[in-house]
């Protein structure tokens, strides 16, 4: 019967002998019966749940620098790879995984149509990346952006490893037909004058003429002091019951997310804080700044500690749990913006 609900899907047509018979003759013709494609009545999750322990990562990172120079691969990006998503993805959406840069490298300017950002895990005052010119500084746990089309290049030329979480929207803009790469004419991009910076003219205050492309998100390294400091400031609010205190990086002027295909938000698991069950349509990526704690993301239980990653696919039951002797704080990098856009953001909660 029309409308009932079959293997997890509605039934759309009443299966016949003739109807079967016209199906075949349609596919010989490319083309296809609108009642032929299911309908579930709400999202399958984009992947499972998994986790990446740091010491496996570092691991990796060090061997890549062994059987990988910068001048034969530009860049030594380790991805989390999501093991049921057959196209390597992290989400459906997003990619994200951990660089190294070892000290006196440089890894080649490109620019390319996909956002990207960078989480430092381990960092340096002195080693920058340059984003259409600019420099911004790696220090740690600082949030730095490279917007759609950006040039960008990085640069270690102190005596210490950095070590950044990458992100980067390549799904999504693979999915919809629009990558764009190119490689800049030499391996530097030359710097701009400070007053062009986008950080100046991004600010509270601002020259009057400054006329930035806000709408793809802006080329600006949000200081991990400042966003720790705000963090405490709110350690003995209520919070969120499903994130405890977080935090959401803004685009400065527009008030929107950091990027138009990412959002990323910082939060912090109180000592012994356990958080209630949710879900969404967005799927997202998380890093463990500090803290021990677990997340039990539909139904599998993610033990997570400092330098971890792990990742929620869309739609999947999730709560968080502190369960180490001090505060967690958790960064987190989603495809929401994505779904906010086309008004496909959805947000559920077991008690309401």
């Amino acid at each position: 019967m029309a409308g009932t609900i079959k293997d997890g899907a509605y039934v759309l047509s009443q299966r016949t002998e003739a109807l079967e018979g016209f199906e075949q003759e349609l596919e010989s013709a490319h083309l296809v019966g609108e009642w032929q494609i299911p309908r579930k009545p709400q999202p399958d999750t984009g992947g499972v749940p998994y986790l990446w322990k740091w010491n496996t990562m570092l691991n990796m990172m060090r061997q890549a620098v062994e059987v990988l120079g910068l001048e034969e691969g530009g860049r030594r990006s380790i991805l989390y790879t999501n093991p049921e998503i057959p196209t390597k993805g992290t989400t459906l959406s997003l990619r994200a995984g951990l660089q190294m840069l070892r000290p006196h490298e440089t890894a080649w300017a490109h620019r390319h149509s996909m956002s990207a950002l960078r989480f430092v895990v381990k960092g340096n005052p002195g080693a920058y990346t340059v984003v259409d010119g600019q420099k911004l500084y790696t220090e740690e746990n600082d949030l730095i952006l490279t917007p759609q089309g950006t040039w960008h290049h990085h640069e270690n030329p102190t005596e210490e490893d950095v070590i950044w979480l990458d992100a980067i929207d390549t799904p999504f803009v693979r999915n919809i037909n629009a990558m764009f790469y190119e490689q800049y004419s030499s391996m530097k991009q030359p710097l701009v004058d400070d007053t062009e910076s986008a950080e100046l003219q991004a600010g509270w205050v601002r020259p009057p003429q400054a006329n930035l492309d806000a709408n793809r998100g802006l080329a600006v390294a949000y200081k991990w002091q400042t966003t720790f400091d705000h963090l405490r400031r709110l350690a003995d609010k209520k919070g969120s019951p499903y994130d405890g205190v977080i935090l959401e990086y803004v685009n400065p002027i527009t008030g929107g997310a950091a990027l138009p295909t990412l959002d990323c938000h910082v939060q912090m698991l109180r000592n012994g804080e356990e958080t209630k069950e949710h879900r969404h349509t967005s799927g997202t990526v998380y890093f463990v700044i500090q803290g021990e704690g677990e997340t039990v993301a539909a139904d599998q239980v993610l033990r997570w500690s400092k330098g971890d990653g792990f990742v929620v696919p869309n739609w999947a039951w999730h709560r968080h749990r502190n369960i180490g002797g001090a505060e967690a704080l958790l960064f987190s990098v989603s495809d929401a913006p994505v779904l906010k856009a086309v008004q496909l953001y959805r947000e559920e909660s077991k008690d309401g």
